[in-house]
């Protein structure tokens, strides 16, 4: 459980994602990251950026670990629509 808590605390709150804090950041962003992700361009996403930063904080996480994880956050989710 200690490693799900961890793997969690690295993954983005959904209503965060892709959003700009403000219209001064937006020169910043190239225009290729306003793009649409597709659902599962979208989760690999996820598991790289959860298992690329919880992996520095604890080598016994795993990326097999952190897919789960977002599987079945992502399932909660769903549910919850």
């Amino acid at each position: 459980m200690y490693l799900y808590s961890i793997v969690e605390f690295y993954l983005p709150n959904q209503s965060t994602v892709g959003m700009v804090s403000s219209h001064q950041n937006e020169q910043f962003v190239p225009k290729r990251s306003r793009r649409v992700l597709t659902d599962k361009q979208r989760i690999e996403q996820l598991i790289s950026f959860a298992y690329g930063n919880a992996g520095i904080e604890n080598p016994e996480i795993t990326k097999e670990l952190v897919t789960q994880i977002v599987i079945e956050r992502e399932a909660r989710r769903n549910a919850e629509q």
